[in-house]
């Protein structure tokens, strides 16, 4: 949506500020699977703008959130994302020790 169109033409600011309205909203209404697809956005919001605690706080919600509800496309773009960008949170997703160096 919104959220994504400002984050690819890098306003980054914008796209934050949409992304977290429309989380408030999934939230009110009860859009679980909407609340996940709007935490993996912001997370990559916030790997675009080299905030790593915070895009691992999103992805790492998103994952959980499609866990819960069994949404395996929602569970491999949590990964794959957090696979491009963070191998230490995707090792502590699966329960596996981090691979160093």
């Amino acid at each position: 949506g919104l959220a994504q169109a400002h984050v690819a033409t890098g306003d980054l600011t914008a796209g934050r500020d949409f992304a977290e309205e429309c989380l408030h909203i999934r939230r009110d209404v009860g859009d679980q699977k909407g609340e996940g697809d709007i935490r993996r956005i912001l997370g990559w919001l916030e790997v675009e703008a080299e905030n790593m605690t915070a895009a691992r706080e999103h992805l790492v919600a998103s994952l959980n959130r499609a866990l819960e509800l069994k949404d395996s496309r929602g569970m491999s773009e949590a990964l794959a994302i957090m696979a491009l960008t963070d191998k230490q949170a995707v090792a502590a997703a699966i329960g596996e020790p981090a691979a160093t160096g």
